[in-house]
């Protein structure tokens, strides 16, 4: 860019006043100089045109201003006489953003307890209380409701506080003499409670507000009922949009077209036009926004986990608005509609209606009490029914007490605002029809989530594309054979970068793996991306029967006993598939493109395995637009080779003998290998394009640190073309313990959480049988119970048609399955590839659905 000359404004305007001065002025009156080249001109004429040339000066800065363009892109444009377009022109930068921020402290009544005066005291509001809660269950790593020395140093380093409290932090003794005694409820060294917390933060609110925190500390700075409105709209508008309907015309619409259309035929008759008949539409165009009643149980589900029928999701977008005339209801108004159906309760409030509920049971005893003081005298065996009665209000108070504290315990993790009470109340009874249904939706609900996030990455691919179209593709020449010179390069290199990884965990020595008499003991497993051929494809698609024009399949191999003879596996399969169309048909039918599904008994060269194959209709690009992939999976991975050797197996794990006391840190060991090339050109263009997509929807992926991550990976394998490691662990609670990204992605809690399963002896076999009870409402006696009840009445011939398939299940995972041998999932001709070496689950199916000696 040239330098500009003095006295000659910038391209932004500025000038310097003192740079405009006729140079050879002296004295009074006309002095005409050559060298200036102002000749008879006088200074009031010079200030005159000095006043000019400034207001000029101030237009083209005004000019500048309106076109909201970068000036010195303007002074290189007029020099070089480029004629700007509007894409060249940038926008106005937005105002800043300055968020509403809500009120924290408010005036209460509290009642001195020494002089029984109310008086109105300032203290931390309800939204105030429900943001510190936030704060205090996240620092509440062992999940008790106490903050030991730990966990409020972990507060402070996070929160930028380690010098206000770094007397405090010195040692236990000055934590317990400085914080719990001073600010704990309960004056014991337990830890500092909620309550505490509270009492603490509003004494040092001076330092540092609420607000300062929350922002330091990356939350949220609305309250409840906003964040839970955007919640809500999100939900609606992501399924709404990734599962389009298509809606008939009403019937009141299409008479009114065909009125219309009958009209414009007439109107061309007496014109002596050509006649040409309007073409009514098929189906109504739905507006931007619209909610049908088929989005109405997928986004209750997504956002409350509840349970309901497609006829009560038609009676509450009927509520709603929702007409045989208005096939629809809009978002907003919806989401306007479900805020006020929506209650919010406090903890206050939970516990007021505790204690009314003991008042009046408290009350119900006495008069109960009473009464059967009275019928003693007259009638001895009304004693008898009285006492029952009694019992059976024990029992319910203790149900109702259990249940009241799980509401306090399961709520406590809300803070100020304990509980969100939906707009919808839960119908459904939890059996197994309520289990398939919740499965089914939960498939369908997380398909439509994934398929969502990634229509939105693919859009803003879209975006790059249009403003950066990518470069054609230039023919190289060929060479002449005596002109190439022969290079030794490494294949690998050619297709992208390469990344390999070695992993030891637990014990060192080979020996383990190599020892013969624990193979039993080891699990191994290998992952491998395929590419088929077309014969090889036809022939595997053949060798599993697959329907006619079907690619994309999942096969799933269970390994059966060998002393177990043809005819009992012939009757189990037909039992099998009995089971399978009942139970799982329904959850395979929310699967996107789902086709059919087959199982059978396959006999090879002295193996017999139980295949179950789930095909999909369509070919790749089809199963691609169901995912909302934009691109296909193998342009982001060309090449893909794991192996795991892991102990301990099976019958270190789920024995009946072992199940109790294993401590899986200290009997975990495994040895791998990894190995896969990523194209480079598109793995980058994705991780560009993930960024970007987070940046303009910051909610598109649950994960907090999936952009940082994206970025650290992109920088990573920018310049990179091949990379090894190797990791070794003493154990693998001690390498979770010291990787401190991973606590940054997952989550301190969970970290804790990680560290009970893996410490407590049987740790493992608990989170698993908590999963189990989440997932069918009952535990592994229970489910014993239930399977034992079965067998007993199909043995005597009064069984029904739910003991038949717990028969089967019993015959076919505790008798014959041992174990899954090969998983697959094959899209054309690429496919994923999971084979498993002593992978058995007879040991676990008897924990899970075998008791002969229970009650």
């Amino acid at each position: 860019m040239k330098p500009r000359k003095k006295g000659v404004a910038s391209a932004a305007g500025e000038v310097d006043d003192q740079q405009i001065v006729a140079k050879g002025f002296k004295g009074r009156g006309y002095v005409p100089t050559p060298r200036s080249q102002l000749v008879n001109l006088s200074y009031n004429q010079l200030n005159l045109r000095r006043r000019k040339i400034i207001s000029k000066i101030e237009g083209l800065k005004d000019s500048i201003k309106a076109l909201r363009c970068d000036p010195e892109m303007l002074q290189v444009a007029y020099e070089q006489n480029i004629n700007l377009q509007n894409r060249d022109i940038e926008p106005p930068l937005p105002p800043p953003f300055v968020p509403n921020l809500d009120e924290v402290s408010e005036y209460q009544l509290i009642v001195d307890p020494k002089t029984l005066i109310e008086e109105s005291v300032l203290s931390y509001n309800e939204y105030a209380r429900e943001r510190l809660r936030v704060i205090f269950d996240l620092f509440d790593h062992r999940e008790n409701g106490y903050w030991n020395l730990h966990d409020f140093a972990t507060y402070c380093t996070q929160s930028l506080r380690q010098e206000e409290f770094q007397h405090e932090l010195f040692s236990q003794r000055t934590y317990e003499t400085i914080i719990l005694k001073r600010y704990a409820s309960a004056q014991k060294k337990i830890g500092l409670d909620y309550e505490g917390f509270v009492r603490l933060h509003w004494d040092c609110r001076l330092t540092r507000t609420l607000h300062d925190d929350l922002g330091i500390l990356e939350m949220d700075l609305r309250n409840i009922k906003d964040r839970e409105k955007e919640r809500i709209y999100n939900s609606i508008n992501l399924i709404s949009k990734t599962m389009p309907i298509q809606v008939l015309l009403p019937g009141k619409t299409r008479k009114f077209l065909e009125k219309e259309a009958r009209k414009e035929v007439r109107r061309q008759e007496r014109a002596g036009e050509r006649i040409r008949k309007p073409k009514i539409p098929q189906y109504l165009e739905l507006p931007d926004g619209a909610v049908l009643p088929e989005h109405v149980r997928l986004f209750v589900y997504d956002l409350y986990q509840i349970v309901i029928t497609k006829e009560h999701g038609r009676e509450i977008i009927c509520k709603y608005g929702w007409t045989d005339d208005v096939p629809y209801v809009l978002i907003d108004d919806l989401v306007i509609q479900i805020m006020k159906d929506t209650q919010y309760v406090t903890l206050s409030e939970i516990i007021r209606k505790e204690e009314e509920k003991k008042q009046k049971e408290l009350q119900e005893k006495m008069k109960a009490l009473n009464d059967n003081k009275n019928k003693r005298r007259n009638n001895r065996n009304n004693n008898m029914d009285n006492n029952n009665t009694e019992t059976k209000k024990k029992k319910k108070d203790r149900n109702n007490k259990k249940n009241g504290n799980n509401i306090l315990n399961k709520k406590r993790n809300s803070g100020g605002y304990v509980q969100i009470v939906p707009f919808v109340k839960e119908k459904l009874q939890h059996d197994m029809h309520y289990f398939i249904q919740k499965t089914a939706l939960r498939v369908k609900v997380n398909c439509l989530l994934f398929k969502g996030r990634m229509e939105a990455i693919g859009k803003t691919y879209e975006k790059r594309r249009a403003t950066d179209p990518l470069p054609l593709k230039k023919k190289k020449k060929k060479k002449l054979a005596a002109l190439q010179v022969g290079k030794v390069d490494d294949d690998r290199l050619k297709s992208g970068i390469v990344l390999q990884s070695e992993i030891v965990i637990g014990d060192v020595d080979k020996r383990m793996f190599s020892n013969a008499l624990g193979a039993e003991n080891l699990v191994i497993m290998q992952v491998d991306w395929l590419k088929l051929e077309a014969t090889d494809l036809t022939e595997l698609l053949d060798s599993i029967e697959a329907p006619d024009k079907v690619e994309t399949f999942i096969t799933v191999d269970f390994a059966v006993h060998d002393f177990i003879p043809s005819d009992r596996l012939d009757t189990l399969e037909m039992g099998f598939r009995g089971i399978l169309n009942k139970y799982l048909k329904p959850i395979f039918q929310e699967i996107p493109q789902y086709d059919s599904f087959t199982i059978e008994l396959v006999e090879d060269e002295g193996t017999r395995v139980y295949r179950l194959c789930i095909f999909f209709a369509g070919k790749a690009m089809h199963i691609r637009g169901a995912f909302g992939f934009y691109m296909p999976i193998a342009n982001l991975l060309r090449s893909l080779s794991i192996r795991f050797d892991i102990s301990p197996g099976e019958k270190n794990i789920f024995s009946q003998n072992r199940a109790k006391l294993a401590i899986l840190n200290d009997i975990f060991k495994l040895r791998g290998s990894m190995s896969f090339t990523l194209p480079r050109k598109h793995i980058l263009e994705f991780l560009t394009c993930l960024m970007e997509a987070i940046d303009e929807n910051p909610n598109i992926l649950p994960y907090k640190y999936t952009k940082e991550f994206a970025k650290w990976f992109h920088d990573f394998i920018e310049w990179m073309d091949m990379h090894e490691s190797e990791i070794t662990m003493v154990t693998l609670l001690h390498y979770i313990n010291e990787c401190t990204w991973f606590h940054d992605l997952v989550g301190s809690k969970y970290i804790a959480k990680l560290g009970e399963i893996l410490e407590n002896p049987g740790g493992f076999v608990k989170y698993i049988e908590e999963l189990w009870q989440e997932m069918f409402y009952m535990n592994f006696e229970d489910t014993q119970g239930h399977v034992r009840r079965g067998l007993h009445h199909y043995k005597q011939n009064e069984y029904t048609k739910l003991d038949y398939d717990l028969v089967c299940l019993h015959g076919l995972f505790v008798d014959s399955i041992k174990g899954i041998v090969k998983v697959q999932f094959q899209c054309s001709e690429r496919g994923l590839k999971f084979t498993m070496t002593n992978m058995q689950t007879q040991l676990f199916s008897k924990m899970v659905l075998h008791n002969p000696g229970g009650k």
